[in-house]
């Protein structure tokens, strides 16, 4: 073989090598039992009755991911969002956050136990407190996070707890945490069940 057909055969093989990585990225091919639009950073992966198990792509350490828990789908800053995603971190569009008027009751226990929850127990996002971050104190954040950190893994765990969100149209919605990684490992993918709460 000469040498300017090996050279192009490689670069062929480099093309196919690359070609078939695209189709491992990861969450491609999903498209959720919601039927969540084509490039959606929201996916909702199961669907039973009211209940969702959804997934947000939320790995930009710069962009907020928005959700509007009402409408059951992505939106953006001027929607009427309800919960918005970066990384670990959560806020809602209340008090420091925005003026959507959300408050969260954080509830602990699980996903099946929520009952009446006191009006007494919602509180909206404040201003940033004495920190390492400059986000919002959120309900989701603070000194006892929604999730756990594990030291010697260096990863994150949900911790066993629901929280409660009043939206922006004064509905209820429960919410509990079930990972933060995707099928292959990767972080910055916050993964919760939720559902309407009557009452």
């Amino acid at each position: 073989m000469k040498r300017i057909d090996f050279v192009w055969a490689l670069v062929a093989a480099g093309l196919a090598t690359t070609a078939c990585g695209e189709d491992l990225a990861p969450d491609q091919d999903e498209t959720g039992a919601g039927g969540s639009p084509a490039g959606s950073r929201v996916i909702h992966l199961e669907e039973a009755a009211d209940v969702r198990l959804t997934r947000v792509d939320a790995r930009s350490e710069e962009a907020w991911v928005y959700l509007d828990l009402d409408a059951a789908g992505e939106t953006d800053e001027a929607g009427g969002w309800d919960l918005a995603f970066q990384r670990m971190a959560v806020i809602s569009n209340g008090g420091a956050s925005g003026d959507g008027g959300v408050a969260v009751a954080r509830i602990e226990g699980t996903f099946d136990d929520v009952g009446e929850v006191p009006e007494s127990a919602f509180v909206a996002d404040a201003e940033d407190g004495a920190d390492d971050d400059d986000l919002p104190d959120s309900v989701f954040l603070g000194s006892d996070p929604w999730y756990a950190y594990d030291l010697e893994s260096h990863t994150l765990a949900p911790q066993e707890r629901v929280f409660v969100v009043r939206s922006t149209e004064g509905a209820l919605f429960q919410l509990a945490f079930e990972g933060y990684y995707d099928a292959a490992g990767t972080s910055g993918y916050p993964t919760f069940r939720w559902s309407p709460l009557s009452g």
